[in-house]
């Protein structure tokens, strides 16, 4: 039986067995001394240590001092009085909220009103709650009350020694794992008022606790982050499996037999319920206020955005990725597995979990986000991968003076290279590929417009971005917007096919080095709603409504049902049709059609942006017939009934042509 701490009650003892930790603190105890050393150590670091307010802090700054003035997350006049005193950099959010009470202006970014009428921040505010208390001890002692997120970052590595201290049984080990954990992701983001250090620490805390079956308190950890983070849930059934791959790698078969497996079943069903009901609590919090599950998800993520490219974007970018954030991680972590081969089944689960985080990260509308170096999805996105590290680490006898060297070196270097540029710059290295090699660094586009722009404008389809850092120019275009392709080529034609690099996703493309036109001067026939009222050359068949004529601009007609469908009889059997372009916009929950013309399917497109849907392969004959399946259909309000999914303003077909065809 595990002795209880004579500074706690008798019934610590049950406790700590029902925790699987153990909770004693001796006067000589190896914790104790983390304790004390970690808050001495606190007292002079964050004592010379000015707060970072980027990200979102603009929020979660807010947040703090209302949870703290009056224990409630809505913002009141009192709090913004107090915030533009304690945090003058944002005295624009401040006086725009002020303006919505007392003008009724629109809220800044971040902050909505809720169905109470109250101001609220978009994101939860449990991070804030937390440092919350701290900020009033600090405001009672008269100092800095900002630097309240400091000391929860610093009481979060205090979580990630002692989860280090119990995985390793070691104090010095517990101490580099630590010094990992902060050469890899801590540092550049241990001093933002923002919850990417918070989330980073809980969530590997975590995972080392269930290797050593604490799973309740794993499960507390990982609920707390992914109130910030909900992706971060999935380490509850992702961390089992991890701690289940490494019991098999060195315990053998016996440590997962299913009299093992029924042993934990009990803690690790807890820890699940546990930490789903902490997540469920921004939920709950946003269902009442807004009306929907989560605020950020519905107005700035999108499913289109999620993309194999964006996926390589978020490892392999040279301004923001893994790859400048994480090097020494993956190169050690390497070696380590090639050295001792029975760790590889822990490579599977963790690389899957891994992923797992990523992949919601790919939705988000603001992909080049305000960051250090990294991107700070990967902050508490690398969790399992440096848990991967600690499992290859645990099982040496001595972890050796070359790994660390090396290690250190690398990751030292990747800290100095991310405090050289911030996220309206390219990185160093970025920019060495751009001046020597443009043509093999092909970045998402959002990164290229807000890095060449040296700001973050709304993406523009119809722009053309253009960066020249060496001898060769680099231009990003929209293949499906004709007002750019006119603004790169004014006197018609289109780009020439040598340089051009397709880059992302939707048609986003670059051209690489001095841009040449070629004498394709392709002829448009559009087709508006005034046309397709005539019903002379292009005709509404079923799954439509009416048709609402008003500014050119806004003029339409709603699609009806999962299917439309219209024809257009242009001259297309007497020309070469190259290309269609269907334009208009979506209702709220639609966002890409299934286009289908003449029996061909030619896949999903986005309706909603420049598009330009090749023929190629389409047997014309004397019209296009052209099919809509749309994706969510669905009626307006309980007095119109019409299940509505897209509303098309526009039609286009372009040929091969420098006239009008003949319509004779």
């Amino acid at each position: 039986m595990i002795p209880t701490n004579p500074f706690l009650p008798r019934a610590s003892g049950r406790l700590q067995h029902a925790l699987g930790i153990d909770l004693r603190i001796g006067l000589r105890t190896s914790k104790l001394r983390i304790l004390v050393v970690h808050f001495l150590l606190g007292l002079l670091l964050i004592g010379i240590t000015k707060p970072s307010f980027k990200g979102d802090a603009a929020e979660y700054t807010a947040l703090t001092i209302a949870v703290a003035e009056h224990g409630s997350p809505d913002i009141r006049p009192s709090d913004m009085a107090l915030a533009k005193r304690l945090v003058p950099e944002f005295a624009w959010f401040h006086e725009s909220i002020e303006k919505h009470w007392t003008e009724g202006a629109h809220l800044p970014p971040g902050f909505l009103e809720g169905q109470d009428k109250k101001v609220h921040a978009i994101h939860h505010f449990g991070y804030s709650a937390i440092a919350a208390i701290p900020f009033k001890l600090l405001q009672m002692a008269g100092l800095n009350p900002m630097k309240c997120f400091l000391w929860v970052d610093w009481f979060c590595l205090l979580i990630l020694l002692l989860a280090a201290h119990t995985y390793f049984g070691s104090t010095k080990r517990a101490g580099g794992a630590a010094l990992i954990f902060l050469m890899g992701v801590g540092i550049p983001y241990w001093n933002w008022a923002s919850p990417e250090f918070f989330s980073a620490a809980l969530s590997l805390a975590a995972l080392m606790l269930m290797a050593n079956s604490a799973y309740i308190v794993a499960g507390l950890l990982v609920g707390m982050a992914s109130m910030q983070n909900p992706p971060i849930l999935g380490l509850l059934g992702m961390g089992p499996m991890i701690v289940m791959a490494e019991r098999l790698a060195t315990q053998g078969r016996a440590a997962v037999s299913l009299a093992a497996i029924r042993a934990q079943a009990r803690p690790v069903a807890l820890a699940f319920l546990l930490g789903c009901a902490l997540a469920l609590v921004p939920v709950y919090f946003s269902m009442q206020h807004f009306g929907t599950w989560n605020v950020i998800a519905t107005g700035a993520t999108d499913p289109r955005m999620v993309s194999l490219s964006r996926f390589v974007s978020y490892y392999l970018d040279l301004n923001q990725g893994v790859i400048v954030a994480i090097p020494g991680v993956w190169l050690i972590a390497a070696w380590l597995l090639v050295r001792d081969r029975r760790l590889l089944p822990i490579l599977v689960p963790t690389l899957l979990c891994a992923v797992m985080l990523a992949v919601p990260a790919l939705s988000t509308q603001n992909w080049n986000a305000g960051s250090a170096g990294m991107m700070r999805y990967i902050t508490w996105g690398s969790a399992p991968v440096l848990y991967l590290l600690f499992a290859c680490l645990r099982q040496r006898a001595k972890w050796g003076a070359g790994v660390a060297i090396v290690f250190f070196l690398v990751q030292f270097a990747c800290l100095a290279h991310s405090r050289q540029y911030v996220h309206t710059e390219f990185s160093p290295v970025a920019r060495w590929f751009l001046v020597h090699a443009p043509q093999y660094y092909n970045p998402e586009p959002e990164i290229f417009v807000d890095r060449s722009t040296h700001a973050e404008p709304i993406l523009d389809f119809d722009t053309v971005y253009r960066a020249q850092l060496g001898a060769i120019p680099k231009t990003l275009y929209y293949a499906g917007s004709e007002k750019g392709i006119a603004t790169l080529c004014p006197d018609g034609g289109r780009p020439g096919a040598a340089s051009i690099v397709q880059a992302s996703y939707d048609g986003w493309t670059y051209l690489n080095g001095e841009l040449e036109c070629d004498s394709t001067r392709p002829y448009v026939e559009r087709f508006d709603m005034v046309r397709f009222q005539q019903q002379d050359a292009a005709l509404l068949r079923d799954g439509w409504s009416r048709f609402e004529i008003g500014a050119p601009t806004e003029s339409g007609v709603w699609s009806v049902g999962d299917t439309s469908r219209l024809t257009i009889r242009a001259a297309v059997a007497k020309v070469d049709a190259e290309a269609i372009t269907i334009r208009g916009v979506y209702r709220i929950g639609n966002t890409g059609t299934r286009v289908s013309i003449n029996g061909k399917d030619l896949g999903t497109w986005h309706l909603d942006r420049p598009n330009r849907i090749p023929l190629q392969g389409v047997d014309i004959g004397d019209a296009l017939h052209i099919q809509l399946q749309h994706q969510a259909p669905a009626a307006p309000s309980a007095q119109d009934s019409r299940k509505l999914a897209f509303f098309m303003k526009e039609v286009s077909v372009s040929y091969r042509t420098v006239k009008a065809p003949d319509a004779s």
